[in-house]
């Protein structure tokens, strides 16, 4: 099946719809394919037909916009790191909003010089269920350490990213950076 294109008024024209002679003088005829692909083309896509042939082209977006975005995307990348856990003794530790919280008032009341907690549990739950043995302060600041680390190595491989992506000087190599 086809169906007819106008490059000039952008617009299909079907043939079950009798335009008489009011059809543009640049109507083609499309296969209906090529059609229903570019009415189904991605939000923001172009299309064009070039040499009898359907182009769908993405956005064009120019190059600072394009770094924006993407150092955006690495600041959110980062973000979603430090909250997600890090790993102390090959054990996966949570780090999301309830779980930094304990983190924090544990390290609040350790550091302070009281000493472990007279209720302390001997360790910190790992994301499988099992245990980190700390049962000193000195064990404490390692795996508090562990954490900083962590957090550190995070931002230090966002800003590396982001140098990246300020050199960048195509889309293309922008486009390649990823978390």
């Amino acid at each position: 099946m086809k169906t007819r294109y106008s490059k000039t008024t952008g617009t299909f024209y079907p043939f079950e719809i009798d335009y008489g002679d009011n059809l543009p003088a640049d109507v083609v005829e499309v296969p209906i394919e090529d059609y229903q692909a570019a009415m189904t083309r991605p939000v923001g896509y172009t299309f064009d037909f070039v040499d009898g042939q359907l182009v769908i082209s993405a956005p064009v977006v120019d190059l600072s916009t394009l770094k924006a975005q993407k150092t955006a995307e690495i600041t959110q990348a980062r973000l979603a790191a430090d909250a997600d856990h890090f790993v102390y003794q090959g054990k996966a530790i949570r780090t999301a909003e309830k779980d930094m919280n304990d983190l924090l008032v544990s390290d609040a009341r350790i550091s302070k010089g009281v000493g472990m907690p007279p209720n302390w549990p001997g360790g910190w739950k790992a994301v499988d269920n099992s245990f980190v043995q700390i049962a000193s302060v000195d064990e404490w600041n390692a795996f508090f350490t562990g954490m900083y680390d962590a957090g550190i190595a995070n931002f230090m491989h966002s800003q590396d990213l982001k140098a990246k992506i300020a050199a960048a000087t195509t889309p293309e190599e922008v486009n390649a950076i990823t978390w």
